[in-house]
């Protein structure tokens, strides 16, 4: 007796179940809807012509640099050409620096002992740090290093990079 009662229920629970997706109205997907949909985007900073684009949904950066005439002062190195858009987004060309930076990531310790500021021993730090936990993800990990604090790293972070 109990495992007819035990099957009934089953049996209500699978049929409840396909009662209720009967219900649920199901949007019909096309894959076409995704290739007419568009995007604007706006491009300035050290191009020819700032301008305003129209692109295909998750288009990517390159499409955009495949668009525009950027100025011979343009440092493409610091942006992601496989980045993907979205409406509205404002992508800036920067300008190349001349400051030289210094890779947190992977300056040797004279290297960082260049870095106004970095004598020897935060230079150890700083390498000792890497090895214990991996690259820096932000420029202000580096104040987890003893002695970096927010002042220091004020005065550092105009000579540094990742």
């Amino acid at each position: 007796m109990k495992k007819v009662v035990v099957k009934m229920k089953k049996l209500l629970l699978f049929l409840s179940g396909i009662i209720i997706l009967q219900l649920i109205p199901i949007s019909k997907f096309e894959i076409e809807d995704y290739h007419t949909k568009k995007i604007t985007v706006m491009v300035q900073g050290e191009v020819k012509e700032a301008k305003q684009l129209t692109l295909d949904v998750y288009s990517p950066l390159q499409d955009v640099l495949d668009e525009i005439e950027v100025t011979e002062n343009a440092d493409l190195s610091q942006l992601n050409p496989l980045m993907i858009l979205k409406d509205q987004d404002v992508i800036v060309i920067p300008q190349k620096t001349t400051i030289v930076k210094i890779s947190i990531n992977h300056a040797s310790k004279e290297e960082l002992m260049m870095i106004k500021g970095i004598g020897e021993k935060k230079a150890d730090d700083i390498i000792a740090y890497r090895i214990e936990h991996g690259y820096f993800q932000t420029l202000e990990d580096l104040m987890n290093i003893p002695g970096i604090k927010q002042k220091t790293f004020d005065q550092l972070k105009d000579s540094i990079c990742l």
